[in-house]
């Protein structure tokens, strides 16, 4: 059985971010995440960014297969670091207690697998004006000073392990630095501004590191990205839904695209994909005949209709009567054929970067549909789910 669609971080334009479903998407100049991977044995490291999909800004740096790993300068036990520098700047950490955001390369494991133990920040380790929670995962700057550090329990001196940050908040001046220490590392400076530890900032400089400075943590470019959801469909009649949580000067786009659609552009802007605009009304693409509801405000729901087979689409208002739209009827839709590739296609949606202003959430049938699913579709998943008002709903007092 195909794993249940959500949005693919490998597959967006950067600058995009996912909560831990991966079914909501919002807009960040942060990376969701970053992932480092070490081989201890070799004294090597790998920086994965998505903002850039790549290892070590490198399009053949990878390390499954030992190719174009940074020489790590450090010598005896090593432990993850972090250095934060202004307050709000907080780093949330995964040793493999939960879910990667990014499988860990092949021959590579969880921290806590290989330290037979979990590993957290330690209170102890902490510098001058950060505050632990979350199990000791998360760490913030609570307090101005400079730049501060905090480390983990459980050294390792061999094997290969791989660990990621979560760039909760960034601060204005980039004070943001993931890193690795050994015995020896202050607590009151940064990985990288000593000789026991080694460091990378958010704006992409290095610290006791050579390699490129393209490995950059923040997207500074304000545009329109967009993600492709995970299983593309090229027959049949499909549902899905996606709430606009929250929209911010129309900086939010929902549609379909092709694997050749730009992701470093919104759904629609080329013949590779179709996009609608809930905020304005406006459609991005062809689709002769189709008729549009008007303007969604932030908190509703845009209900995707999708006749591969017939080759149209109909836009609904999820929950709400959509007059002259009816997909069971076929009456109201529009005509994508030009959008559409034998290989299938991918939901998609774009987000104008704004830090968390333009949120939005799928729903491809894993849980109950805002609005109903027309008669003769199924859910993108191949689920049919009624409404949640026609669910009964049990409720069990403890």
């Amino acid at each position: 059985m195909a794993a249940p669609t959500t949005w693919n971080p490998e597959d967006d334009g950067g600058g995009i971010n996912y909560d831990r479903s991966v079914l909501t998407a919002f807009d960040s100049r942060a990376a969701p995440y970053i992932g480092l991977a070490i081989d201890l044995d070799a004294r090597l490291l790998w920086l994965f960014c998505p903002i850039l999909h790549r290892w070590n800004a490198s399009a053949t740096a990878n390390p499954a297969t030992g190719v174009g790993g940074m020489s790590l300068n450090l010598t005896g036990p090593v432990t993850p670091a972090w250095g934060g520098y202004k307050p709000s700047s907080e780093v949330e950490a995964n040793f493999g207690s939960q879910p990667f955001f990014r499988a860990a390369p092949a021959g590579f494991s969880s921290w806590d697998a290989l330290a037979g133990s979990p590993t957290a920040f330690t209170p102890l380790s902490a510098g001058d004006g950060l505050t632990l929670s979350a199990g000791n995962l998360t760490c913030t700057v609570t307090a101005n000073g400079g730049w501060r550090s905090v480390t983990t329990n459980n050294p390792l001196a061999t094997g290969k392990v791989y660990f990621e940050y979560g760039p909760n908040v960034v601060d204005t001046s980039q004070g943001f630095i993931a890193g690795l220490c050994v015995s020896g590392f202050s607590k009151g400076t940064y990985p990288g501004g000593d000789g026991y530890s080694v460091g990378w900032q958010a704006e992409g400089s290095l610290y006791r590191l050579s390699g490129s400075a393209d490995t950059f943590l923040l997207s500074t470019v304000s545009r329109f990205r967009s993600v492709r959801a995970t299983n593309p469909r090229a027959s049949g009649k499909r549902y899905f839904e996606i709430t606009a949580a929250t929209i911010t000067d129309n900086g939010f786009i929902v549609g379909f695209g092709t694997a050749q659609a730009d992701v470093q552009n919104y759904a629609g802007a080329t013949a590779s994909s179709f996009g609608y605009q809930p905020s304005t009304g406006t459609i991005y693409g062809s689709a002769p005949g189709i008729q549009v509801f008007g303007t969604l405000p932030a908190g509703g729901t845009v209900g995707i209709a999708l006749d591969l087979d017939a080759k149209k689409l109909w836009l609904l208002n999820a929950g709400h009567d959509t007059p002259g739209v009816d997909p069971a009827a076929g009456t109201g839709g529009g005509d994508v054929s030009t959008h559409l590739s034998v290989d299938g296609v991918f939901p998609m949606l774009s987000v104008y970067e704004y830090d968390a202003r333009n949120v939005g959430i799928a729903n491809f049938g894993a849980t109950p549909f805002v609005g109903a699913v027309p008669a003769g579709f199924l859910a993108w998943d191949g689920i049919f789910l009624p409404p949640t008002a026609a669910r009964v709903q049990v409720f069990v007092m403890a």
